[in-house]
């Protein structure tokens, strides 16, 4: 094994480990939430900012598409299965304002009615509901 194995190695090492750290901060943070709210830890969660609402914890951030076909959902989390569609990860560039900060590096999805509602039943999602 050379040098640029064992750093190749390593970097790989530090990934996986901040993956499960963020992983675990997230569970931590929505079981606290729950606790708090006396909710469940996942499930489908909206909230209205134009009256004041904060943002609940979660682990998924969902819109409904135009025609309610689908939502489009962005998380950290790497999904996979049935009616789930990758469309990228953010970058800087393609967000604006604090958003930029918050979410650079999360994974976008395009998911189905009946995925979501699998999705629903294993993580908290958050939507933002406008009036």
């Amino acid at each position: 094994m050379n040098a640029m194995d064992t750093v190749n190695a390593l970097a790989a090492a530090v990934v996986a480990t901040r993956e499960a750290t963020a992983e675990a901060a997230f569970t931590d943070a929505v079981t606290e939430a729950a606790e708090l709210t006396g909710g469940a830890a996942a499930g489908f969660c909206g909230y209205y900012p134009e009256m004041s609402e904060a943002k609940p914890v979660a682990q998924i951030e969902a819109r409904l598409a135009h025609y309610g076909r689908h939502y489009f959902i962005k998380t950290p989390l790497t999904l996979k299965g049935r009616g789930i569609e990758f469309r990228g990860v953010l970058t800087a560039d393609s967000l604006v304002g604090g958003a930029a900060n918050r979410l650079c590096g999360w994974n976008e999805y395009k998911v189905t009615l009946n995925a979501f509602e699998k999705l629903e039943a294993q993580y908290r999602i958050a939507s933002e509901m406008l009036l």
